[in-house]
């Protein structure tokens, strides 16, 4: 009941004061029209005026919206206050039931229960919404940096200057409204979601059409090759079109527009709709794919030729960098097998095997997990997944978390608890004080053991983000786990849920509730140093020949590397 209590009131401090009041004034209006019925009933004329008083919620309801949900915006206000909104409604139906006292007396019960029970529960799920639709592109973006500046909660953690970020883009977003350039406004957005560097902190677009559009603007022009690192620091061409003399793939690259490349990469700020880079050491990892794109309409490339000889070409854009860069980013980071589903198992040899959790989703329970802290039908998942792993012949694992979507932290933290001796620490739900963050609920891991002797491997990479993140960090916590990646976690794992709805459909998104750890820190979010919180045990190497097998599309490089190591655990 403790941790109950405590999920509840956290949640009454992330809630909007105005979304509270307007629920906690439907359940008093509905609690007084029960009791003023019983004053009421035996008098006609005060019978009707209570009857008409049961459209009152409604009326709040409709003045509510018009205040708040009317616009260019209205359908997605609506949307997104609907189950707010329904409560209102059923004290309509009240004077339909009261010819009967025995009626009445059913209604009033079951009224009050729905009216209660769905009020209860959209507190637990309401969060900040502004709907900036209607105002021009300079008003939306100043007012969504103030709904930030307000209401975003890692502002002090990350040192996040509100100020400057609008200084530096307001003159971009000017000019967008000079222009009418919807597309120039939302690069303006991305641009300064990325400034954050919180992989929750988003623009989120109406349509894949204007996504792209902004990518394209962001990403630059094609020369007919991409690029990427190695460990040994080395830029080597890759995805690099037939029809260029001199450059193939696994060319060494030496200067970029007549800049050497080391110079060049230093300049690079990875500024795409896909990611902010948290991790400073995630983004230096993918600044060369970056760089392909940047120049005008023609550049001057240097590489090393087979001799060893540096020589130079030029090379003429071929239009938008964008589908080569998207392959390039595929490639890198992989792509989920929708084909195989999350929580999928199977065995990759006689004793190692395989389970890949793409995200931290199960079922209709998980809001219930969320507030009692733990997800029962999860756990029972997770013992039926192993269990069956184990009687194949499974004595290792690989848990494969790149690009995990997150999801409910209380959903995936079980699987934890087969593999721990002792008893851990989850996640703390809080609250900022004064600068200073507070507990509210802890939701703890609570040790089972049946698989500690088993050796696991769990694979991230810098897509894996929130609740995935989380689970990474509990696991890595655990003698017999060793997490690894070419590229660290994303660095992300506070709750979501603020919302900014801009011009043109777009909406900005931005977490607004803390997880904390047991040092009441948050969880693996990264500082204004942007340097990981959730590291790797093992590094798996990088080098020329793991690129050119990577952007060939052959394999699953780091999948046979984690089974190799493997092999060398006893």
């Amino acid at each position: 009941m403790k941790k109950l209590l405590g999920t509840i009131i956290h949640k009454l401090t992330i809630i909007e004061p105005g979304q509270l009041i307007y629920i906690l004034s439907i359940i008093a209006i509905t609690i007084a029209l029960t009791i003023l019925y019983g004053k009421f009933k035996e008098d006609e004329k005060k019978l009707g005026v209570w009857k008409m008083t049961c459209f009152l919620p409604v009326s709040i309801t409709i003045i509510h919206f018009m205040f708040n949900g009317l616009g260019s915006m209205w359908q997605i206000m609506l949307v997104s206050y609907f189950s707010m909104y329904l409560p209102s409604l059923i004290p309509m139906m009240w004077p339909l039931f009261t010819k009967s006292k025995r009626f009445f007396i059913v209604s009033a019960v079951v009224i009050n229960f729905a009216v209660v029970t769905m009020s209860v529960s959209n507190i637990l799920s309401l969060s900040p919404l502004d709907n900036l639709g209607d105002k021009s592109y300079a008003e939306s973006f100043k007012a969504s940096l103030d709904a930030m500046e307000k209401n975003y909660v890692l502002k002090e953690w990350k040192e996040v200057d509100f100020e400057a970020i609008e200084a530096e883009l307001l003159p971009m977003v000017e000019q967008a409204d000079a222009s009418g350039d919807k597309i120039q406004f939302l690069e303006a957005m991305v641009r300064m979601s990325y400034e954050v560097h919180d992989g929750h902190v988003c623009v989120v677009f109406p349509d894949d059409e204007t996504k792209q559009a902004v990518d394209e603007r962001l990403l630059g022009n094609d020369y007919g090759l991409s690029m990427i690192g190695t460990d040994s620091g080395e830029i080597i061409a890759v995805l690099v079109d037939e029809d260029i003399a001199g450059i193939k793939n696994g060319t060494i690259i030496t200067k970029w527009n007549g800049v050497a490349i080391a110079d060049a990469l230093l300049e690079v700020e990875c500024i795409s709709t896909l990611n902010s880079y948290p991790v400073a050491a995630n983004e230096n990892a993918v600044k060369p794919l970056f760089l392909a794109g940047k120049g005008e309409e023609n550049i001057q490339v240097a590489y090393l030729d087979e001799s060893g000889k540096e020589q130079t070409i030029e090379l003429a854009s071929k239009g938008s960098y964008y589908d080569r860069f998207m392959k390039g980013w595929k490639l890198y980071f992989g792509e989920p097998d929708a084909e195989q589903g999350n929580y999928a198992t199977k065995m990759l040899n006689e004793d190692t095997g395989y389970f890949v959790i793409m995200g931290a989703d199960y079922d209709s329970n998980d809001e219930q997990a969320y507030l009692m802290g733990e997800h029962e039908n999860s756990k029972k998942m997770f013992e039926v997944k192993l269990k069956e792993l184990k009687e194949q012949g499974a004595k290792k694992l690989i848990i494969d978390l790149r690009n995990n979507y997150g999801g409910t932290d209380q959903v995936v933290m079980p699987l934890v608890s087969y593999f721990a001796m002792e008893d851990q620490y989850g996640i703390g739900l809080g609250y900022n004080k004064d600068g200073s963050y507070k507990v509210n609920a802890n939701h703890n891991i609570e040790s089972n053991g049946n698989y500690h002797q088993m050796q696991v491997v769990v694979l991230v990479n810098g897509q894996c983000m929130d609740a995935g993140d989380g689970l990474a960090y509990h696991l890595s916590k655990l003698p017999n786990v060793t997490v690894m990646g070419i590229t660290e976690p994303n660095g992300s794992n506070q709750e979501s849920g603020g919302m900014c709805l801009l011009p043109g459909g777009a909406v900005l998104s931005y977490p607004v509730g803390l997880v904390l750890d047991e040092n009441k820190e948050p969880l693996v979010d990264t500082k204004a140093d942007r340097l990981g919180r959730n590291p790797l045990d093992v590094k798996i190497p990088f080098d020329k020949d793991a690129a050119i097998k990577m952007f060939s599309g052959e394999g699953d490089y780091e999948l046979e590397y984690a089974v190799e190591y493997l092999k060398s655990v006893e």
